[in-house]
């Protein structure tokens, strides 16, 4: 084995199967500690890969259960209730104002603070992450926080479009209206410098727009669906393989680009940041591809918060107490049903919505861990306030830091376009 260390990452050069192997590190009051996720490179592509070890049977704690009389309208019997318990209490069932600790009992039902402490310290946790220890990606960007290309570390903001595999036109409009002031050959925006990549997948293997949810058949007619046929797929793959040679900006994870793995590709987008983009630790601004942000209004706004606040981001719209849809009674909007063993409670964590999310770096590391331990769903951004409330991450509005009149590029674009007064 050859070692190379600098100040960020540990580099091993396993020979003769040509596997490279970067540890991370990251820095607490005391010392250093090596990240626990893994990346090995082969081939070009990525395996990220969580290093842990297990407890021994003796010494892991009890899971979490919640009291009864602390969700239940009636007919409670002071009992305490698992996770599969709360699956079969039908939505009529629960209080409207259930004890939100039961976020607590959702797979995993440990303690996921205690877990994510264990695990960058170095001690044992309970149980292996129920989302698997790896996550592939198929390429990275060259430009924007590439392990072997220090220039691609300088960034002080890294935006990460969620787009859709067949939205190649979208993203060259992105491209487009943001070059002058992102990646390696854009200026600074008043000191601060702007990484742009795109988080997409794989363009899905079943030539159709028919999905299985449970015991459901569903078709996506909107939502990327009606891409979903051989004569656009085919037309995707060809575009896809050639624009993956020409753009350097691309993450592609190695999962099926469909809007019911959203969820997928968030998860994807968070682990690459936190794991990639740990020299510079840059704020992350999650978009949606008819999110056309001005960066130099979100540049002038974050550059007028103190060094406190820039720490403690996650914020957008944000959303109290949403519905839960359901397949069978009540509310339903076919492309957001859950099932009840994905969601049991009728409302959702307090989350910000997904198509624009600001975050903080120490955020960004902590959800990103949290997101292997629990449980997916397909609705992204409720996902991500789930795992923020088993962490103890506050989600908080937009308006606290932007204008919405501002928010919106007033450049000239082919973008469709959310109505900016979604941010109010």
């Amino acid at each position: 084995m050859k070692f190379l260390r600098d100040l960020s990452l540990l580099v091993v050069l396993i020979l003769p199967i040509l596997s490279i192997v970067y540890i991370y590190q990251y820095e607490e009051e005391g010392g250093k500690y090596n990240w626990p996720l893994i990346v090995r490179e082969s081939n070009n592509s990525y395996e990220v890969e969580m290093n842990y070890q297990l407890m021994s049977p003796l010494d892991v704690p009890e899971k979490f259960t919640i009291l009864d009389i602390l969700i239940l309208k009636s007919g409670f019997e002071s009992e305490l209730l698992t996770f599969d318990d709360l699956v079969n209490i039908p939505d009529s069932r629960w209080r409207s104002d259930f004890d939100r600790r039961v976020e607590l009992v959702y797979p995993q039902a440990y303690n996921t603070t205690e877990v994510i402490s264990a695990l960058l310290n170095g001690q044992p946790i309970p149980e292996k992450p129920i989302n698997g220890p790896r996550v592939r990606f198929v390429q990275i960007s060259e430009e924007v926080c590439h392990p072997e290309k220090p220039l691609s570390h300088k960034y002080d903001i890294v935006v990460v479009v969620k787009s859709g595999v067949s939205q190649f036109k979208e993203r060259q409009e992105f491209r487009r209206l943001n070059k002058a002031f992102t990646n390696l050959q854009g200026e600074s925006l008043m000191g601060l410098r702007i990484g742009l990549v795109f988080s997409i997948g794989l363009p899905r293997s079943q030539q159709n727009n028919m999905f299985k949810r449970g015991k459901y058949q569903l078709r996506l007619n909107t939502s990327g669906g009606q891409f979903l046929n051989p004569k656009s797929l085919d037309q995707a793959t060809a575009q896809f393989e050639e624009e993956r040679k020409i753009y350097k900006d691309l993450i592609v994870g190695d999962y099926e680009d469909t809007y019911f793995n959203l969820t997928m590709k968030t998860f994807h987008s968070f682990v690459w940041a936190s794991t990639f983009c740990r020299k510079n630790r840059p704020m992350i601004l999650f978009l949606d591809e008819d999110v056309p942000v001005s960066l130099k209004y979100l540049v002038r706004v974050l550059r007028s918060q103190r060094r406190e606040k820039r720490n403690n981001l996650l914020h957008g719209v944000l959303v109290r107490r949403g519905r839960v849809f359901r397949f069978e009674k009540g509310p339903s909007i076919p492309k957001w049903n859950v099932l009840k063993s994905e969601v049991p409670w009728p409302f959702y964590s307090d989350y910000v919505m997904g198509f624009l999310v600001i975050s903080s770096y120490s955020n960004i590391e902590r959800l990103a861990l949290g997101m292997f331990f629990t449980k997916q769903f397909p609705i992204e951004d409720a996902y991500i306030g789930l795992v923020a409330a088993k962490l103890n991450i506050p989600v908080r509005h937009s308006r606290e830091l932007l204008d919405w009149k501002f928010i919106i590029t007033k450049q000239k674009h082919h973008l469709r376009t959310l109505n900016s007064k979604i941010f109010k």
